[in-house]
């Protein structure tokens, strides 16, 4: 992995031990408050969690599998306020929720179609007040929830009353301005929306 300043100046680099199988990273997220930057390692179905001082690993979190703590395909991350990790867990579709020292806290979701259900779980967002945002790649929907894994509603047309519907979304951000930023995979292109006025959102 390496690390870049903002205007794009190359700093250093974080190299995987020798001792652990080559890894797949498809994410990254930083804890500042605890100097550690976190690693999704998808084909090796774990987290990797380096000293950002040190650039050495500490540990890692989870392993294959369909338990608690376990996931198979992990694929991308965030961090809430209180630095716990969400992780998106695609084919056992599901959120797991991990705090900061790698504990099983929570999922969310479940493989389905229906409300609160997921069947190609990718993209993963927070936004101020603590809700989790979900993007379907497969059914082309973003949802939305509680921090305790309750489904609120969908990301919606308030022109239209109804779902939105977005072409394959995969990753998902929401900036401090509270405006959403979608990557519509097969509709190769960012959408951005601001939450409230433009998805319906306004809880």
């Amino acid at each position: 992995m390496q690390i870049f300043s903002p205007r794009g100046n190359y700093i250093s680099q974080i190299k995987l031990p020798k001792d652990l199988a080559r890894a797949d990273p498809t994410d990254v997220a930083v804890d500042e408050a605890r100097n550690r930057c976190y690693v999704v390692d998808n084909e090796n179905h774990y987290i990797l969690v380096y000293d950002l001082a040190t650039h050495h690993l500490l540990n890692t979190y989870g392993s294959p599998g369909m338990e608690k703590r376990e996931f198979r395909y992990p694929f991308l991350m965030t961090l809430d306020e209180e630095d716990y990790l969400y992780i998106v867990d695609v084919i056992n579709t599901r959120i797991q929720v991990l705090n900061p020292e790698g504990l099983f806290v929570t999922y969310i979701g479940g493989w389905g179609v229906e409300k609160g259900q997921f069947f190609r779980p990718k993209g993963i967002a927070i936004d101020k007040k603590g809700r989790v945002y979900v993007s379907d790649s497969y059914m082309g929907v973003i949802q939305v929830f509680n921090k305790e894994g309750d489904f609120i509603s969908a990301v919606g047309d308030p022109k239209k009353g109804a779902v939105r519907k977005f072409t394959s979304p995969v990753g998902i951000f929401i900036d401090n301005s509270n405006r959403l930023y979608v990557v519509e995979m097969f509709g190769e292109k960012v959408s951005v929306y601001s939450i409230g006025k433009d998805t319906g959102d306004n809880n």
